[in-house]
């Protein structure tokens, strides 16, 4: 997450921005890289990451709808990241693991001001039914109801793909 905490000073500061309709990026996969490997020590930096993106949100004074639609990407993320580390927590046999995760998630402020943020309208249509009761047991602070709907969600996700 280096260039999004890395951008919006960057652009707060910049005299002109230019629009280059060229690749001229390119991305290498990095078997070492924090994309292609599941730390539960990741969250605090992805919680920093949301904190910084939500203070730019109003720096920047953007509409509502921007905030909504960043809710919406930020709980599928976690959402997501969650069920790489329950897949982490199943390999390494740490039945422990998710919880504790799904606890540092929950009991953050950042986090918290997500899921008051969320709205599912601007979810995609298959995770939107899951995201809504992942949101409400996380509100709830029902943390073992929040693990079992991640778990569902794999399990169905390997039915799916594998049967």
């Amino acid at each position: 997450s280096e260039d999004v905490i890395q951008s919006p000073p960057l652009f707060d500061n910049a005299k002109k921005i230019v629009f280059i309709d060229k690749k001229i990026y390119y991305y290498r996969k990095n078997t070492g890289s924090v994309t292609a490997r599941v730390s539960e020590k990741d969250i605090c930096n992805f919680l920093k990451v949301s904190e910084r993106l939500y203070k730019y949100i109003d720096i920047w004074n953007m509409p509502q709808e921007t905030k909504l639609r960043f809710a919406a990407e930020r709980m599928s993320f976690f959402y997501t990241y969650l069920r790489s580390i329950d897949k982490k927590a199943k390999r390494e046999n740490n039945k422990g693991l998710l919880l504790k995760v799904v606890q540092t998630l929950g009991e953050s402020e950042v986090f918290q001001q997500i899921l008051v943020d969320y709205n599912n309208g601007y979810s995609p249509k298959r995770l939107k039914g899951r995201l809504t009761r992942f949101k409400n047991a996380m509100q709830g602070k029902q943390w073992e109801k929040a693990c079992r709907n991640v778990k569902l969600s794999n399990v169905l996700g390997d039915l799916l793909h594998n049967g």
